[in-house]
């Protein structure tokens, strides 16, 4: 906006605005609590911030870690992904909403519309280095769909992403 001014490290908001940074916090808190274990020397590790994973190296035995990705249709792990030393990251309509007069509202706004987005995707999760990104990166597919977020990742190495369709479909884009 034109009302919005950065200097410096400052940003100066209207008066009745806020910043939200709920699309970012968790991913850069994962990363930051990595970042500071890596520095204390722990070679092994998995942090988990409710839908934002951070992993450092693998497993004691060697194996990678096995992340199971929540089934946004029921109370399961619908699918599961193995990684190391990356964060994996979920994003889905399913985690915050409501219903009135019969139509379900989510708490993903598409910037061009105001309202939920409706893309077609029920959860969305990315695999990359950076949490931040990784959590960043969720929220955008989840808007963007399917076909965009395919394309993004096809042209972005070390972007991953697990895809579940509101048909149920299941999605592998890289």
């Amino acid at each position: 906006s034109e009302n919005v001014s950065i200097s410096g490290t400052h940003i100066n908001l209207p008066e009745g605005f806020m910043l939200d940074l709920g699309g970012i916090a968790k991913g850069y808190a994962a990363e930051k609590v990595k970042e500071k274990l890596v520095g204390m020397g722990i070679k092994s590790a998995i942090i988990s911030l409710g839908g934002n994973v951070q992993t450092i190296g693998k497993k004691p035995g060697g194996d990678k870690w096995k992340i199971g990705i929540a089934d946004p249709f029921g109370d399961e792990s619908s699918e599961s992904i193995y990684a190391e030393d990356s964060a994996v990251v979920t994003s889905g309509g399913y985690q915050r909403n409501f219903t009135h007069e019969g139509k379900t509202y989510h708490h993903i706004i598409d910037p061009k519309t105001g309202y939920p987005a409706e893309s077609g995707i029920a959860s969305v999760t990315v695999i990359c280095e950076s949490g931040t990104e990784a959590d960043a990166l969720s929220t955008a597919f989840f808007v963007m769909g399917k076909d965009k977020t395919e394309q993004f990742c096809s042209n972005h190495e070390g972007i991953s992403a697990v895809i579940i369709m509101q048909n149920g479909e299941v999605i592998n884009a890289k």
